[in-house]
Formats: C-alpha cells, structure tokens, sequence
C-alpha cells in the first residue's frame, strides 16, 4: 500500500510503499544524520565540574582540565603499593570454600594476585 509521507529534512511530500522509510532520498538522510552527530551537547568536566557544550560526548573541557587529572590520578596511583603475601592456591581455595565463594569470584573480591 502506497502510502504519502512528508520527508524530515526537506519537508516535501514522498510516495512510500515501505513502512520504515522515513527521508525522500538517501541524500536526506545522510544530511539529517550529519545534522545529528555535529549537534552540540551539553557535558559535564570531569576535574572541574563546569558545563559545556561539545560536538560530541568529552569528558574534560579543556586541555589544562585534562592534564591537571592526568598527573593528580597518576601519583594516586603511584602511592599504592601492593604488599608482597606469600599464599598457596590451597589456603585461597580453602578460604573461598569458607565463604561460600568460588575461587575466581574469591580471588577477584579479595584482589589476590
């Protein structure tokens, strides 16, 4: 059944026997689609919490934002040292038995390497 459908973009009138067919044209389409990725939207600056707006999804709002988390995270990351622990398979094992935990659900809780 032909259906009369009115084209988002342009706004003209189209004949249509597929349901799903929303544009007159492929060249329609594609600019409406260029139309949708290049539409700024609003995001929020991980390090100083201050709205912008960005043609795509950002998580920082500038390059000084970005560099300032990137050296705080990685001296975080630096402080934590990991302890040496001798532990056998067995007494991880036996503790995850205890708990009522597999082994890999135990080991990943816990961090045990």
């Amino acid at each position: 059944m032909i259906q009369i459908k009115i084209c988002p973009y342009c706004s003209s009138e189209f004949p249509s026997n597929i349901n799903s067919r929303k544009y007159c044209t492929k060249k329609c389409a594609e600019l409406a689609l260029k139309r949708r990725r290049n539409k700024p939207e609003k995001c929020l600056c991980q390090w100083c919490g201050q709205v912008f707006t960005a043609k795509r999804k950002k998580k920082f709002c500038n390059f000084n934002c970005q560099h300032t988390y990137m050296s705080k995270l990685g001296k975080i990351q630096m402080k934590v040292t990991k302890i040496p622990v001798k532990i056998t398979i067995n007494d991880v094992a036996r503790e995850s038995k205890k708990e009522g935990l597999t082994y890999g659900r135990y080991v990943s809780l816990k961090k045990i390497q």
